[in-house]
């Protein structure tokens, strides 16, 4: 077997850092999950956010709910009939 041109290697992170919120979906094409949690592991007062399911969390509409109270952003009115 070869040796990996660039290993994994753990994060040297300031213990100072404000928190960070993570998204992931459970199945993203784009960032495997089990990047996510290692990532989140390595991050001290990070709070990791999952959604179940597939597709690229950034983009998905049903994921930016939670997140946009958590970061100050305003909701727009409810809509009608609701």
């Amino acid at each position: 077997p070869l040796a990996a041109h660039n290993p994994p290697h753990r994060l040297h992170v300031s213990s100072q850092i404000p928190p960070i919120l993570m998204v992931n979906a459970t199945h993203d094409p784009s960032t495997a999950y089990v990047w996510a949690e290692g990532l989140h592991r390595q991050l001290p007062h990070s709070v990791l956010l999952t959604r179940r399911g597939d597709g690229h969390t950034g983009v998905v509409p049903a994921a930016q709910l939670p997140i946009q109270p958590g970061l100050g952003i305003p909701r727009g009115p409810e809509p009608l009939g609701h």
